[in-house]
């Protein structure tokens, strides 16, 4: 093991081509400014190194000679912060190769990345691609276990992520072949073309980020033979922006277990067609900790639920989250609006109707309860924040227990935070 950490020299340690049988170097923090193709070649010598690290601004390019490095397990050149080019047949050479990791300035092109699918023990990969005209082409040998592969700058939080600057939709179900396992899904823009279905994919997906989202709808179950047993049942964490044409996320019936663990939901420059968000633009369920929805110019309400279609359903009646922020939306009348079916509850006696009007009443107290934070800004025609639907004592003694922070700015029309004492 040859470690160069507190290596202080300026010159490359070329000396190192005498340790035959060296296993691991890690050439760290080398303050050389320029590291001249010549010296790094005599790294390939060492027939037996299996793991190697390179963290150097002065390296430029590697050497042809890296290619008799046929027993490398692993290769780290992601700090090679000045790295430019990378020679051809280098890579594929490498044919021990099981962990690859490069540095997110280097763009790996087509040619190269078809060297690193061919890689037949590969199951670690770090590199920034460009994709295009990589997606029907491209296809590893065997699965990979961990993966940052982007176009972009984009935060990885999880082990198993991509992000891709633009996709068609028609190549979703491609894209779910390749990488099965994702945990994290960024796309630029999300193109519309003839197909508009994301298939039963993604189960070990926590992250989907959509910037650019061009599409009316992203699941359509209306066409589908039979429905998917899960659909993004392990997604927690939701950001679209910029769905100019979406009116919805989910058309048709949902599976049973679809969003059921979303947490955290942040839509942004949305100004399709669509008036409220939950359910029909998305199916949110209990387990909602934060919703931020942002200039969305014809939103009118954030909830608002049919009473039949959610009776029927398991999920909860009204999304319980703790924490709301809300701003600039010119069109918002109020955060929740009762199911058209109230007002003809109130006419009738019938026990059904009671059972109904006593769910209701049951949800929004839950959903009252659970808020922490309220958070509303520039939503210029709000009115009442809260429509409380039914003037109880035991409901106003009982409602908002946990609330700790309102904050209401350039709400211009607001009257009340709820009617009622």
């Amino acid at each position: 093991r040859f470690n160069t950490e507190t290596y202080m020299q300026n010159t490359f340690p070329v000396s190192i081509q005498h340790l035959h049988n060296l296993r691991t170097f890690l050439l760290n923090n080398f303050r050389g400014r320029w590291c001249p193709t010549k010296h790094l070649s005599v790294i390939g010598r060492l027939k037996k190194l299996q793991i190697l690290r390179l963290a150097s601004r002065a390296i430029k390019e590697l050497p042809q000679e890296m290619e008799e490095l046929t027993g490398l397990r692993l290769l780290d050149l992601s700090l090679c912060l000045g790295l430019k080019k990378i020679p051809r047949d280098v890579l594929s050479s490498l044919t021990a190769l099981e962990e690859l990791y490069i540095c997110g300035d280097f763009v790996v092109e087509k040619d190269l990345l078809s060297e690193i699918t061919s890689l037949p023990h590969l199951t670690a990969l770090t590199a920034r691609v460009n994709w295009a005209g990589v997606l029907p082409t491209l296809g590893f040998r065997k699965p990979l276990q961990r993966y940052k592969i982007y176009s972009g700058g984009f935060w990885h939080q999880y082990s198993r992520n991509v992000s891709i600057d633009v996709l068609d939709c028609s190549r979703m179900a491609f894209l779910q072949q390749l990488f099965p396992l994702v945990e994290e899904f960024y796309i630029g823009r999300l193109r519309d073309t003839f197909e508009n279905l994301l298939p039963e994919c993604f189960q070990d997906l926590i992250n989907l980020v959509i910037d650019d989202c061009d599409v009316d709808c992203l699941i359509d179950t209306t066409t589908a033979t039979c429905l998917p047993m899960r659909l993004f049942s392990n997604l927690q964490n939701l950001k679209l922006t910029k769905a100019t044409k979406m009116t919805r996320l989910l058309r048709g019936p949902p599976p049973p277990d679809a969003f059921t663990n979303l947490r955290k939901v942040h839509m942004d420059d949305c100004s399709g067609r669509f008036e409220n968000i939950v359910p029909f633009v998305i199916p949110i369920g209990p387990k909602l900790e934060s919703l931020l929805v942002l200039r969305c110019e014809r939103l009118k309400h954030i909830f608002e639920f049919d009473l039949q279609d959610n009776l029927r359903s398991e999920t909860s009646l009204l999304p319980c989250p703790p924490e709301m922020h809300l701003q600039k939306l010119p069109e918002l009348r109020g955060i929740w609006k009762p199911p058209h079916q109230w007002d003809t509850l109130h006419l009738t006696n019938n026990d059904n109707h009671d059972e109904f009007h006593n769910l209701i009443l049951e949800a929004m107290l839950r959903s009252f309860n659970s808020l922490v934070t309220v958070a509303m800004y520039e939503c210029e025609k709000v009115e009442e924040a809260f429509r409380v639907i039914d003037y109880n004592d035991q409901i106003y003694k009982e409602q908002f227990s946990n609330l700790r922070e309102i904050c209401f700015s350039k709400l211009c029309q607001l009257r009340c935070i709820w009617k009622g004492p």
